[in-house]
């Protein structure tokens, strides 16, 4: 079946729209000069026996698989420059090449700017977006890349990635993501007809800052911080699985003067300050309706069993916990001292 065949196929029976994709929470690029041997190496796995790298996409029920090199037959393939920091604040920046994520999606089903496009990868890691931030081209034009410098992107970081790059001849200048925002190995995209619910929250200590969607749901999704925990109800004893990711790594963004959240130690990276938490400092979790509790930061040191969480049995919490709840898992240890679950969590104050 044709490209032409299969969008036709799609839109007889769109209603809603689903691709599906895999990224993950590391950030690491094949430099050009890297490009030949990366392109050898995918084709490698392939010959291996492992099927041809496709992505799925199912519109109403309906699943299209598009090989890459159908993609780049599409005429929504672009080329450009585009870059990332990473946390660690180290920049990455090559020539993509690869379809423009909206009018790729709009070929099959009309999008609205505030339907939710979530990106999710092959471990579980997901990232949401306002649609309408998808459609922006004032800063870049969003692209699912899979060419670097003319060739094939290898498996890790490919063999799709999401980025904003620099359409040639438009004048924009090459655009700096957060690395978070551009997930790699992307297998699925899901689109939504949900609207997009944004939100922040406020860290304060030796630094301050306000964290966005997509920062807290980086850390919550990344396979290395991403938490279950079972939250047992101290009045009905009913037992419920939250998802988030442990409090005292949220800590790293303002436990120390200089770095937030992550700083290069020899050869590697510390992305907590574990010496200032055991010598001791508060931690109060306060919500949008000035609630809060107050914890110390000894019994939080490595502790995975109190997070915050976004997700509730798999699913974006409801509007009565919305963003962000405090909780903990009844086999927690320790369970720190006057902890008590917070709604709506807002705001979090370190306390030296």
């Amino acid at each position: 079946m044709t490209w032409k065949m299969k969008q036709l196929a799609v839109i007889a029976g769109v209603i809603c729209a689903v691709l599906l994709a895999s990224a993950g929470c590391a950030t690491t690029l094949a430099a050009e000069d890297e490009a030949d041997a990366a392109t050898a190496a995918t084709r490698q796995e392939w010959d291996n026996g492992d099927a041809p790298f496709a992505l799925e996409m199912v519109v109403n029920e309906t699943q299209m698989d598009f090989t890459l090199d159908e993609l780049e037959q599409t005429p929504y393939y672009i080329e450009g420059f585009g870059g990332y920091t990473t946390s660690a604040g180290t920049y990455y920046e090559q020539y993509y090449g690869g379809i423009r994520l909206a009018r790729f999606i709009e070929s099959f089903v009309p999008l609205t700017e505030d339907q939710t496009i979530t990106l999710v990868a092959m471990d579980g890691y997901a990232m949401s977006y306002k649609a309408g931030e998808l459609m922006d081209t004032k800063e870049g034009t969003w692209i699912l890349a899979f060419n670097a410098y003319g060739n094939r992107l290898p498996r890790d970081p490919g063999y799709i990635r999401g980025i904003k790059i620099s359409e040639e001849g438009s004048g924009v200048p090459v655009p700096n993501m957060h690395g978070h925002s551009s997930p790699r190995m992307i297998q699925r995209i899901e689109i939504t007809a949900e609207m997009f619910r944004d939100f922040t929250l406020t860290i304060t200590g030796k630094m301050n800052h306000e964290l966005d969607r997509a920062t807290i749901q980086s850390g919550i999704m990344c396979t290395a911080h991403r938490t279950t925990v079972t939250y047992e109800d101290s009045r009905s004893g009913t037992l419920t699985s939250y998802t988030g990711i442990p409090l005292y790594l949220m800590l790293a963004y303002s436990d120390h003067p200089l770095y937030a959240p992550h700083r290069q130690a020899d050869y590697t990276i510390e992305s907590y300050n574990r010496e200032a938490a055991l010598q001791g400092y508060l931690v109060e979790v306060i919500a949008a309706d000035g609630f809060s509790v107050t914890l110390n930061s000894r019994e939080l040191d490595g502790n995975n069993g109190v997070i915050l969480a976004m997700y509730i049995e798999d699913e974006e919490l409801g509007d009565r916990d919305w963003p962000l709840r405090l909780v903990w898992d009844k086999d927690a240890d320790p369970v720190p001292e006057g902890i008590r679950a917070v709604r709506n969590v807002k705001e979090i104050k370190l306390i030296f």
